[in-house]
């Protein structure tokens, strides 16, 4: 098998010559209910979805499949014959199937037009809905087109006002649902906000048998749309982040940065682009119908369409495109119980889920695909934990050769900052599945800020000859051409992804990096907004803007942006401690020392926040609590070959000096000593040798001379020192002997 890609670049030969036969083990077989479901589920999906032309929900089903296809199975599934679900309509559908496959979409629109069946609507809809949207693409490739570049396209109206009237006549007749078990929470799980409480309470004198959880877009459940000083936060926030112009002194003042601190904890960080009609139903704006008519003068065929998972999924997924996303979360859920094997509903909602809320609001079937959405919309939602988990669960019920899955657990790790475990799950993908695409430009920013050029050049080399007009292969290319610091020529290849695909946000960020690196804040500010425009959700891009505006020293607006970042991602170091640096500048001492306290108790990943802390301390003249800082961190970075030998050199320096003043001669002359061995501090480490030596002379000449010793403070002691009523608290140092340890 090898010899087939003789011809490749000699680079990869070796990684293209992997076969299956080399990494397949022998696993054991699981035969249990869950997997034999599993396994017959998966038939029909695969079914379906081929028939649908589905085929990324196709590939997911044939993924799984390969991890349950030796369990045996008592009955095969019954799958009916096409002739007997289309009838007359076989031949027709057979010949637009065809020409869909062929990616000829319009034909297969045009030959499926007058059919009438479920399943031959669906392809119908679903060519006029690819086909507009190749066209789209083409448009925005081409740099001279006159047509809007960002403007939904007149096939997602059509498609919403052919399937919304079956829709409405379908759930206000089963009165769909009643109840709602919640995901996380045991029973009916209410999350506890200021807006669910004023949007239950204007809920709660007029009850229409719908979801509770799942909020209808009307003028009585958006209450916070009616609230004016939400709503002019809401413009102030957007028109910063989506100004034209960048100018240096336009800062905010305090006043300011303080009124958005209150106010924001009332907003979602989420697409605000929805739209309301006050009718909370989709309605063709041309269209001078009323709705109630066109339900009620539905056809039979029609009205099937609305018990059509599959319709249903399309009909979701232009309620998504069109900014309608709380109604498209509705939908996508009647969807996903009207046919729980559609992959590809379960994906589309899995990127409406932007917060814990919405997810444990969500009435979801209990069947085994609701187990493999979670690990998904975990690792967006930042649960790593909970997705490494369920992961694991998953793989011991029998999924555990599932490239899905190891994926998942690999972009949680990463989240995780587990980096070396995260690229040897995706070395481990690499060689069972070595032409795979999916997420390798994750796998190459890894080794980006690794920095292991050897693996990231070999990776690139083989993407270029796997897919080379792809984004994932633009971006693996252009994180190795930054890395040799050719960022002009990065900036290129990130240009060209995004040609390929305007909404690949990952392309955004790394093209703002690259723009930071050139010194262009203007460009850098622009792509991060641009990403923030189609994912809000993204903390890079929050972080990337704060730290634009921290150089251009509009130190308010950073401090916002980091704030946002750290809130996405609570528990990674660097944000906490870079909104620790906001805070220092800002004056704002004790949240600065709140926050590097916080960075140096969840892991701090670049071990700066102890240092940070301590010189924090030393500028406000609090000493003893400086130096028990600086001996902390030469505490957990001993051993360690640090490249920062200058701030050990200065923290031995002080805590010299330190212990020097309340005559603690040996262990002052130890830390001299340690100064010496720092190019930075060896004239005054000999200094001060040749200072502790007279000193202690003099004491030893005169006890009465001595200096007082007074007993050693810490974080937690000595309050009346500071000048902080709540000072931030660390855990107290193991007892060791400072003077005893080796440089």
């Amino acid at each position: 098998m090898a010899g087939g890609y003789d011809g490749l670049h000699d680079m990869t030969a070796i990684l293209f010559g992997t076969t299956v036969a080399n990494v397949k083990g022998e696993k054991p077989i699981i035969d249990t209910e869950f997997t034999r479901k599993v396994k017959s589920d998966l038939i029909v999906a695969k079914e379906e979805s081929a028939n649908r032309g589905l085929y990324q929900a196709y590939n997911w089903c044939a993924d799984l499949a390969l991890c349950v296809k030796d369990v045996p199975l008592q009955e095969e599934p019954q799958l009916p014959h096409l002739r007997q679900q289309l009838g007359d309509e076989a031949d027709e559908f057979d010949r637009a199937r065809g020409l869909f496959k062929c990616k000829d979409y319009f034909r297969a629109a045009y030959y499926s037009e007058h059919l009438k069946k479920p399943l031959s609507r669906f392809l119908h809809l679903y060519s006029r809905y690819c086909a507009y949207e190749q066209k789209i693409n083409n448009d925005r490739m081409d740099s001279i087109t006159l047509l809007p570049k960002n403007s939904p396209g007149p096939h997602l109206y059509e498609i919403a006002y052919k399937l919304g009237p079956a829709y409405f006549r379908v759930t206000n007749k089963e009165n769909y649902p009643e109840t709602t078990r919640g995901i996380i929470g045991i029973g009916d799980y209410e999350y506890k906000t200021k807006l669910t409480k004023q949007r239950r309470n204007s809920q709660g004198s007029s009850n229409t048998g719908r979801n509770p959880n799942i909020s209808v877009t009307n003028n009585s459940s958006r209450n916070s749309h009616h609230n004016p000083g939400i709503r002019k936060l809401r413009r102030r926030i957007d028109d910063h982040i989506y100004d034209e112009h960048i100018v240096d002194g336009n800062d905010l003042d305090d006043l300011d940065i303080a009124h958005l601190g209150e106010d924001i904890d009332g907003i979602d960080i989420e697409d605000t682009t929805e739209m309301d009609d006050g009718a909370g139903r989709f309605r063709l704006d041309s269209s001078n119908i009323p709705a109630e008519v066109v339900v009620a003068n539905l056809e039979e065929e029609d009205v099937a369409c609305g018990y059509d998972g599959y319709l249903m999924y399309l009909y979701g997924t232009v309620l998504k495109q069109l900014g309608r996303r709380k109604q498209a979360l509705e939908v996508l859920c009647w969807s996903i119980h009207m046919q729980p094997l559609n992959w590809a509903a379960w994906a589309e909602l899995a990127e409406l889920i932007v917060k814990r809320s919405t997810l444990e609001q969500l009435d979801l079937p209990d069947v085994w695909q609701r187990g493999v959405f979670l690990c998904q919309v975990f690792v967006e939602l930042n649960l790593d934990a909970d997705c490494l988990a369920a992961c694991e669960k998953l793989m011991t019920q029998g999924l555990q050769g599932s490239t899905y899955l190891r994926t998942q657990r690999a972009l949680a790790l990463r989240n995780l900052r587990e980096l070396d475990l995260a690229i040897a799950e995706f070395e481990g993908i690499e060689k069972s599945d070595p032409f795979r695409v999916e997420s390798v430009d994750v796998y190459s920013n890894l080794l980006y800020v690794k920095e292991r050029r050897v693996h990231l050049a070999n990776l690139a080399a083989k993407m270029v000859q796997v897919a080379k007009y792809s984004v994932e292969t633009c971006c693996v290319v252009g994180n190795y051409l930054s890395l040799r610091g050719e960022h002009e020529k990065a900036v290129v290849y990130f240009q060209r992804s995004l040609k390929l695909n305007p909404k690949f946000v990952s392309a955004y960020t790394l093209m703002g990096y690259e723009y930071m690196e050139m010194k262009n804040t203007i460009q850098a500010i622009q792509c991060y907004r641009n990403a923030l425009k189609i994912n809000r959700r993204d903390y890079r891009a929050w972080f990337g803007l704060g730290q634009t505006y921290e150089v251009l020293r509009l130190l308010n607006y950073s401090l916002f942006y980091f704030k946002q970042a750290q809130r996405l991602h609570p528990y990674d170091s660097r944000m906490i401690t870079a909104l620790g640096e906001a805070f220092e500048k800002k004056d704002m001492w004790l949240e600065a020392k709140k926050c590097y306290v916080k960075a140096h108790s969840v892991g701090d990943v670049e071990g700066t926040a102890l240092l940070k802390l301590a010189k924090l301390y030393h500028r406000l003249a609090e000493s003893e609590r400086a130096a028990d800082a600086y001996d902390r961190y030469l505490l957990e970075t001993a051993g360690e070959e640090s490249d920062d030998q200058e701030e050990r050199g200065r923290a031995n320096m002080y805590l010299a000096e330190f212990m020097l003043s309340h005559a603690e001669f040996d262990q002052a002359e130890e830390y001299a000593k340690r100064c010496i061995g720092c190019a930075e501090t060896q004239e005054s480490g000999k200094s001060l040798l040749k200072e502790i030596s007279h000193k202690r002379n003099l004491a030893e000449a005169n006890p009465a001379m001595a200096l007082k010793e007074e007993p050693r403070a810490t974080l937690v002691g000595n309050r009346a020192r500071s000048s902080d009523d709540n000072p931030p608290q660390l855990p107290p140092p193991p007892l060791r002997n400072y003077a005893a340890q080796s440089p």
